[in-house]
C-alpha cells in the first residue's frame, strides 16, 4: 500500500533527492518523460492522488508519490518547473483548479507548463448541432477555459508573463474529433459506421485539439517553450512576452534541451508534434 505524503514530506523528498521538476497528475509517467526529453529537466517527481497510477509510473522506472496536489501550496521555489498535462479537466471545478495552479506557480522558480483539451469552442459547436468528443466525457467534469486561467493567474505577484495558445487546429466538421450532439457520451474518434450522421460544414471559429498555457515565474525565456510545443495560434499573451506578435513561422522549433542543457541533443519528434488523443 503506497502511503499518501503530506506537503512537508514531499518538500523533504525533493530536497533530499534533488528533483528539479514536478509533474502534477502524473498518471503513468508519460509527461515526466516529456519533461526530461524536451524541457531540460534532469530529475522529475510525479504527483498523483491515485495510488494505481503512481504504481504504474513506478513500474515504468519513474519517480512518483501519492499526494493531493490541491494541498501543496507550501512548496515555495522547490523546483525549476512544474507541468500539468491533461490534468485540470479531471478536477471537480474552478476552486480545485485554482489550488493546483497556485501550487504549481508557487513551487516553480522558472516556469509552469499546462496542456489540456481545448474547450473554448463548445458553445459555437453546440449551436451547430456538434460537439468535441472530449467535451462529453464523464471523466472531464471541468471544462476549463482561457477566462478561467485569466481569473486565476491575474494579480499573482510571482507571475512575470504568461500566454495561452492553440495547437492542432480544426477547420471543418469532418474532423474526427467532431461528433453530432446525438452521439453517446464517452466516445473517441468519430466513425460514420458507428455514430449518427453529422452536419458537414466549415468551421470559422478558432477550434483546436489542445490548449497550452505558459507561465513565467522567474528569469526564463518563454520563447523556448513556444518552439518546443509547435504552437499554431496565439489566444492571449501578456504584453511583456519577448515573442509578442512575432510571426509563428519565424519562431524556432528546437527542443529546449538544446538551449539549456547540452547533454541532450534530441530534435522535435512525434512526441511533440503528434496527436494528443
Amino acid at each position: 500500500m503506497l502511503k499518501k505524503l503530506n506537503p512537508q514530506e514531499i518538500k523533504q523528498l525533493i530536497c533530499r533527492e534533488n528533483y528539479d521538476y514536478l509533474d502534477f497528475g502524473c498518471s503513468n509517467g508519460g509527461s515526466l518523460k516529456f519533461g526530461k526529453s524536451y524541457l531540460g529537466g534532469t530529475k522529475g517527481l510525479g504527483v498523483d492522488i491515485n495510488p494505481d497510477k503512481v504504481r504504474q509510473a513506478l513500474e515504468n522506472d519513474l519517480s512518483a508519490v501519492v499526494a493531493d496536489v490541491t494541498e501543496l501550496s507550501q512548496l515555495d521555489n522547490v523546483v525549476r518547473f512544474v507541468t500539468l498535462f491533461h490534468f485540470l479537466e479531471h478536477l471537480s471545478g474552478f476552486s480545485a483548479a485554482r489550488n493546483c495552479l497556485d501550487a504549481a506557480i508557487t513551487a516553480s522558480s522558472d516556469f509552469v507548463l499546462v496542456r489540456q483539451p481545448c474547450f473554448e469552442s463548445d458553445g459555437y459547436l453546440f449551436e451547430r448541432g456538434l460537439k468535441l468528443y472530449w467535451s462529453d466525457w464523464t471523466g472531464h467534469p471541468y471544462a476549463m477555459t482561457t477566462l478561467d486561467f485569466y481569473k486565476i493567474i491575474r494579480g499573482n505577484p510571482k507571475v512575470k508573463a504568461w500566454g495561452v495558445y492553440g495547437r492542432k487546429p480544426i477547420s471543418h466538421s469532418k474532423d474526427l474529433a467532431i461528433h453530432p450532439l446525438a452521439s453517446p457520451r464517452n466516445q473517441h474518434a468519430y466513425d460514420p459506421a458507428q455514430h449518427p450522421a453529422k452536419p458537414m460544414l466549415p468551421l470559422s471559429a478558432n477550434l483546436f485539439y489542445e490548449l497550452v498555457v505558459f507561465i513565467q515565474t522567474g528569469n526564463f525565456d518563454l520563447t523556448t517553450l513556444r518552439g518546443v510545443m509547435n504552437i499554431d495560434h496565439v489566444i492571449y499573451e501578456t504584453e511583456n512576452l519577448a515573442f509578442l506578435n512575432r510571426p509563428l513561422a519565424k519562431v524556432f522549433k528546437t527542443p529546449i534541451v538544446k538551449l539549456i542543457n547540452t547533454k541532450f541533443v534530441q530534435t522535435i519528434s512525434s512526441l511533440a508534434k503528434g496527436s494528443l488523443f
